[in-house]
């Protein structure tokens, strides 16, 4: 899996991030958007995870918690999204300063290239909205809006439309998501989404009569009539299980 080079140092990292507009303290993501390569799926996929932890665990590393999103609904141009999620920008630079010092993690990153072509990159994460846990961490729902925002919208915007969504999901009640987050790219293409939204469910069938009541919802209605004044989106949806770390 192409990687942010294991190379960078921390102090380099961190200024990087910074340049992006992603503080030292703030919850940053790792996102690696991935296509297989012919004849490889999610059994080699977990196959290179179980080399990367059991390397991790000979050099002491912990890899926190990360995740894998398999594409079921949407064109989106690829075949599946690993996330690694870290508490903050100097979480994150210290754990690739202990991958690039650790010889046993060298050969790791030829292991996932074997299985598919990836793109890194990196973003701030802000949960939005929690109501609950899945009950099976290895098989769950996401629903994905990756968006661009609208010309001439800018941080407040956003910030406004995200408080919006806040106040959506609270109206809901137990019919709300699971969990709602949003993820803002820090480092993308010139096509790249700049916001991304999304939503845990336990099932297809969760999702569905979540789709069915906000269609009736005059507060999630306004909502909507609010999304598409700011953003452009695409939807997706995804099987979702976590990969590496405790559960919970």
């Amino acid at each position: 899996m192409k990687n942010i080079k294991f190379k960078v140092p921390m102090v380099g990292l961190l200024l990087a991030l910074m340049s992006f507009g992603v503080q030292a303290q703030d919850q940053v993501i790792e996102n690696w958007t991935c296509q297989y390569h012919d004849g490889k799926g999610l059994k080699d996929l977990l196959g290179a995870r179980d080399y990367m932890v059991k390397q991790a665990n000979k050099a002491g590393i912990d890899l926190g918690s990360q995740f894998v999103w398999s594409l079921a609904k949407g064109d989106v141009g690829f075949d599946f999204v690993w996330q690694a999620p870290h508490d903050s920008g100097q979480a994150l630079a210290a754990r690739l300063d202990a991958m690039a010092a650790a010889p046993e993690m060298a050969g790791v990153n030829a292991r996932f290239d074997d299985v598919a072509d990836c793109t890194a990159r990196l973003g701030g994460f802000e949960i939005l909205h929690r109501r609950g846990a899945v009950s099976d961490p290895d098989a769950y729902v996401i629903a994905g809006l990756a968006c661009r925002a609208k010309p001439d919208i800018g941080p407040a915007d956003v910030s406004d439309l995200e408080r919006h969504i806040v106040r959506g999901r609270e109206s809901l009640g137990d019919k709300a998501p699971l969990l709602t987050a949003a993820i803002k790219p820090r480092t993308r293409g010139p096509n790249a989404s700049n916001w991304i939204l999304f939503s845990l469910f336990n099932n297809f069938s969760e999702q569905m009569a979540f789709q069915n009541t906000i269609s009736s919802s005059e507060t999630t209605q306004s909502l909507g009539r609010h999304f598409r004044t700011k953003m452009d989106c695409n939807f997706a949806l995804w099987r979702a299980q976590q990969v590496i770390g405790p559960q919970g």
